[in-house]
């Protein structure tokens, strides 16, 4: 992975990194490559923040993607390079308030056949399967991925409920957990591109997931104070999942260079279903929750010349999402509590509606991309709590300014307003039962989170060297966070909140290079100082913070990838501290991997990976003026991975002429 020049970037509010397609790529997801990314920061639990912030949208190849697994479940093989845009254009959509990460797809093509098959086993019984085959004859190029995975889980896990209410006689909990998963999915992509003219082409893609897991939680729960005696518990959970995407794509050039007109259309389809249950000591206790959810939308953007310097991007958007969901719950509570069959449907629809307009030009020696998006969001609701519907428009202008102050330093300002709307399981109060002392209530009242990003960054590349420096404010309102409560059976309840007024003023630096031959690294680091404006919630009002975050990956390469005797070893390092958001806080964590390739053919490469190499240990603390709930989390680390891949197909054959996305197209950039 290397960071792209600028003639590479498609516009002036982001970063590029293109990813090569060699064996680490191949035997990585996406979550893989984004942790060795500067500016990106991964969690234990697969979330991502930007600039050591939550809230980051992830689009595939410019649209928004409902697989909630897609990090996971997207192979690098098949990216192209990544986007990361931490304050976002009018183009983007303007959901995410911790910026947006786009990944483009592979989609060069050779002439014939070519592609890859890689095999991998792993601790606890994991494995993988995959074939990637790419094919290219005149106007034609089809390309595919087909895969089997199974991934094992030994981790452990203790859960603390503490009372803060005197009044209450609800007891304090100590729960200590050991969890064996199994996950099981296989998937098939597949993308057919016929070039209608030089100037134009049509892509269909698609794709099938069927995914399946199981947990088997053993645990004992020990009340405090009270008999030392613990309530021993088996707890299993099912999930399975199918889904299936299609999509259409037409792209043409204009007469005019750099005229771009795309257009698509994509539908997702899917369905989550959940099982759970739990035996205490004979007494039952189980739920289910069958889920059926279907996303369709339209996406069309234009980029038209004005001048020299001068471009217009114009365009919008439609989305249309479907949310059902009945869950059954039933049984005996540890308490000694006993909850009746009760049944409860969650059922509603979203219509989005956006456009925007940008306009770029020259000013000052340096080039400007202002704009203003405008999105309107309609819920139908089919709950009587809620009503029969819900509706709001807001208006997103944005605006950067780049210029190059030296030959080799390059300044960008830049603002943009962002959103994060609540969805529709977050706005029903019917509570949904996790486990047996654990649920989920949503929040009819709770309102959109918006945020105002300022930020000045000053990049600057020296001796094969580049260093990048910004500086950030990060004003959001309605703060969204998790209020949390104990139920007189002893459930912990938790629902989402507006909890008030979040600031964030800090400072990241990256630092990228390749020092000697052979080596590179890159490495980023980010310091936050947060004030949060809390509205209530039995708490002081105003608690402030420092969040901060680093990350280190170094590269070591003898020979060239691909031919054999070449030799690749990665250590990446990832280190966040404490984090606040309102009434739940993060601990501190340290996550190290490393993997080694070796080229035993021309053809044939093994990779052996070692991912938490030192396990990982993660808490998350919940707070409010009536009860404390601490989790402590252990990884199943070290993991160890052992992959051999394999290249097919005639080689040394040039790229044909290929569509590249998003929409918008290389701008060159005044002054440089």
């Amino acid at each position: 992975m290397v960071r792209a020049q600028s003639e590479q970037r498609t516009s002036i509010d982001r970063e590029t990194y293109l990813v090569r397609d060699n064996a680490q790529a191949r035997t990585s997801n996406a979550l893989d490559i984004l942790g060795r990314i500067p500016a990106v920061t991964v969690q234990p639990d697969n979330s991502v923040s930007l600039l050591g912030t939550t809230g980051v949208t992830v689009l595939v190849d410019g649209r928004p993607s409902p697989n909630p697994n897609v990090l996971r479940d997207l192979q690098g093989s098949e990216i192209a390079r990544i986007e990361v845009v931490t304050n976002p254009s009018a183009q983007f959509s303007a959901s995410g308030t911790g910026g947006i990460i786009n990944i483009i797809t592979r989609r060069d093509a050779r002439g014939g056949l070519r592609g890859s098959a890689t095999a991998s086993v792993g601790r606890y019984g994991s494995y993988e399967a995959r074939v990637a085959p790419t094919w290219s004859s005149g106007n034609w190029t089809i390309t595919a991925n087909l895969g089997v995975t199974r991934n094992g889980t030994e981790t452990e896990a203790i859960r603390e409920r503490i009372n803060l209410n005197p009044a209450s006689s609800i007891p304090d909990t100590l729960e200590s957990q050991e969890v064996e998963g199994r996950f099981r999915f296989a998937n098939a992509n597949t993308q057919i591109t016929y070039r209608l003219s030089d100037k134009k082409t049509v892509t269909l893609s698609g794709g099938l997931i069927t995914a399946e897991a199981r947990n088997d939680i053993d645990s004992e729960l020990l009340i405090t104070p009270g008999p030392a005696t613990p309530i021993s518990q088996l707890t299993t959970n099912r999930f399975d999942y199918n889904g299936n995407n299609i999509a259409l794509e037409y792209r043409a050039e204009g007469r005019r260079p750099a005229e771009l007109l795309t257009a698509s259309i994509q539908q997702f389809s899917f369905s989550p279903n959940s099982r759970s249950a739990s035996d205490f000591n004979g007494r039952i206790f189980q739920s289910s929750v069958d889920t059926d959810a279907r996303i369709r939308n339209f996406k069309i953007d234009y980029v038209r010349p004005l001048g020299t310097g001068w471009r217009l991007l114009t365009g919008g958007s439609l989305n249309h999402g479907y949310d059902f969901s009945r869950t059954e719950q039933s049984g005996e509570l540890p308490f000694g509590g006993t909850l009746p069959p009760t049944i409860a449907v969650i059922e509603g629809s979203i219509f989005e509606t956006a456009a925007y307009g940008s306009l770029q030009f020259p000013l000052f020696g340096g080039t400007v991309l202002a704009g203003l998006r405008g999105e309107n969001r309609d819920y139908e609701l089919i709950d009587p709590v809620l009503g029969t519907e819900r509706s709001e428009f807001h208006l997103f202008p944005s605006a950067s300014y780049e210029r190059r102050v030296a030959e080799w330093l390059t300044a960008n300002l830049s603002y943009s307003r962002r959103i994060a709307w609540p969805q529709i399981p977050q706005l029903s109060p019917v509570r949904r039962f996790q486990d047996a002392t654990s649920a989920f209530v949503g929040n009819p009242d709770l309102r959109p989170e918006l945020t105002d990003a300022f930020e000045a960054r000053l990049r600057g590349e020296v001796a094969r060297q580049t260093v990048s420096l910004t500086l950030f404010h990060r004003r959001t309102d309605d703060l969204f966070s998790t209020f949390a409560t104990l139920t007189p059976d002893g459930v912990l309840l938790t629902q989402p909140i507006n909890v008030g007024e979040r600031q964030d003023t800090g400072v990241s630096l990256a630092v990228q290079g390749t020092p000697l031959r052979g080596w590179s690294y890159n490495f980023n680091a980010n310091l936050i100082d947060r004030r949060i404006d809390r509205d209530g919630f039995g708490f002081v009002g105003t608690v402030e913070s420092s969040t901060y975050s680093a990350t280190a990956v170094i590269d070591y390469r003898d020979g060239t990838d691909s031919q054999r005797g070449a030799d690749r070893v990665t250590l990446s390092t990832t280190f966040s501290g404490p984090y606040d958001d309102g009434l739940v806080e993060r601990a501190a964590f340290f996550r190290a991997s490393a993997s080694w390739s070796h080229a035993i053919t021309d053809r044939l490469t093994s990779v052996l990976t070692v991912d938490d190499i030192f396990g990982t240990e993660f808490e998350t603390i919940t707070l409010s003026n009536s009860v404390l709930a601490r989790n402590r989390n252990f990884s199943d680390g070290p993991r160890v991975k052992f992959a051999l891949t394999y290249s097919f197909g005639r080689r040394g054959q040039q790229p044909l002429p290929q569509p590249q996305a998003p929409a918008v197209p290389p701008i060159p950039f005044s002054g440089q």
